[in-house]
């Protein structure tokens, strides 16, 4: 499956603003808005793995 620019874009702002975890989810409330089902799916593993990596963004 291709992943198309604003996925890739979507993955890039949230790994930029992961300092901030306000700011992540917030971005990451955003991108599931803006992303169609399948790219939404492909996010959520993403962010699970990428918040297993980054204990700071937990809730």
């Amino acid at each position: 499956m291709s992943r198309s620019p604003r996925f890739k874009y979507t993955k890039s702002l949230l790994e930029k603003v992961s300092f901030n975890k306000r700011l992540f989810y917030k971005e990451l409330d955003k991108a599931y808005d803006h992303l169609n089902y399948n790219e939404s799916i492909l996010l959520n593993r993403w962010v699970l793995s990428y918040i297993r990596r980054n204990p700071q963004l937990n809730n």
